[in-house]
């Protein structure tokens, strides 16, 4: 990633604020194991516009999708509250942890088998996004920068498993078509 400046409010100049933030995704993968993502959290601003009241309508909604026992149980969630509220807790804390100015440190020793945290924030209509996916290079994890990120996804987590989530009955699959049986 290359240092940028982050503005605010859409408009050079201004100073970076949480409520500019209207999306915040946390993912854990296992890859290159065959399990796949461990969890993905998804929370975003959405806008509407309403014919009836002749304008737009913003609705925050948070997912979250396990295939493991950690952060719940395996299974599709909706959060059971408010989704504003999840997503201002989420974006005050990288804020504090001047998520923007995270950058995270090629180095020549590999990171072999783990998991692979991301952290995308969506602002102004642009996404950034941090990740441990060792391609194209590999990082260190060990120095500064990669510790305040594993403890920023580690509050990120914790902030989510506070949340009361209700669980979405995964999809059933349609029946096939029974064979046919002609009689010619």
């Amino acid at each position: 990633m290359v240092p940028a400046t982050a503005f605010a409010s859409c408009e050079p100049g201004s100073r970076l604020e949480a409520s500019d933030i209207v999306g915040i995704e946390v993912l854990r993968d296992e890859f290159p194991r065959a399990n796949g993502t461990q969890y993905r959290l998804d929370v975003h601003e959405n806008a509407r516009y309403d014919q009836v009241a002749r304008k737009l309508l913003y609705l925050t909604t948070a997912t979250l999708r396990t295939n493991s026992a950690q952060p719940l149980p395996r299974g599709s969630y909706v959060l059971d509250g408010d989704g504003a509220a999840l997503l201002a807790k989420l974006a005050n804390e990288l804020q504090r942890e001047d998520f923007f100015s995270m950058r995270l440190t090629p180095t020549e020793q590999m990171y072999i088998d783990g998991p692979i945290y991301s952290v995308i924030v969506t602002r102004c209509g642009v996404r950034t996004a941090i990740t441990t996916v060792p391609e194209p290079q590999w990082l260190s994890l060990g120095d500064v920068n990669g510790r305040r990120f594993f403890a920023l996804v580690d509050r990120l987590t914790q902030l989510m498993s506070r949340e009361r989530w209700i669980r979405v009955p995964d999809p059933t699959p349609s029946p096939s078509p029974a064979p046919s049986t002609s009689s010619r």
